[in-house]
């Protein structure tokens, strides 16, 4: 006789997903903001927030919908990725594809969190279509300009000035993004 599942409440570790996923819906605005900090003692939201890591509480939350099979999370993160979705900057005139903006930059982690927050609501739902919106031409954009972010000797560019045509800082470095670009062009 093989093992069968834990139901859902006395499997710890779905447990805590499925915390996760209602606090991320508990503090999300009207609007589909996510919280990017809220201090717990007076509920204060205030902060400059990271689109980058936003995005990536959109990709968890159809993460849980998936995990739980309940729609309550996916709708969450819908609403979620249409309020971060005017983030994404095209400039074909600058630079190719297209970029998450974000603290007055395009991090090459801004793309490949967004393609990831994509593939998994593929993942979750089937679709690629939300409200008519197609985000599989996102995703490819995003992944033309993750390409584009690639240097002569290996490896990416972490940062793009969207503002000044071609503008790469070559010395900031953030130690996922490589990884996050390889992770991208494989869910592409």
């Amino acid at each position: 006789n093989a093992p069968q599942p834990l139901p859902i409440k006395s499997d710890p570790l779905k447990k805590n997903i499925f915390r996760a996923g209602d606090y991320l819906i508990r503090q999300q605005l009207a609007n589909g903001e996510l919280a990017y900090q809220v201090n717990i003692l007076t509920h204060d939201r205030s902060s400059t927030p990271s689109n980058i890591r936003l995005m990536g509480g959109v990709g968890t939350l159809y993460t849980v919908c998936r995990a739980a099979e309940d729609s309550p999370y996916c709708e969450s993160a819908d609403r979620a990725l249409e309020h971060y979705l005017p983030n994404l900057l095209t400039d074909p005139e600058r630079f190719k594809g297209t970029c998450l903006y974000t603290n007055g930059a395009c991090p090459l982690g801004g793309a490949t969190i967004t393609i990831d927050a994509i593939y998994k609501r593929w993942q979750a739902t089937g679709s690629v279509l939300l409200n008519g919106h197609d985000l599989l031409a996102d995703a490819v954009n995003l992944g033309y300009f993750t390409a584009s972010m690639r240097r002569p000797e290996g490896g990416f560019y972490h940062s793009f000035d969207p503002h000044m045509a071609g503008t790469v800082d070559p010395n900031y470095v953030a130690p996922t993004f490589n990884g996050e670009a390889v992770a991208a062009f494989l869910q592409l």
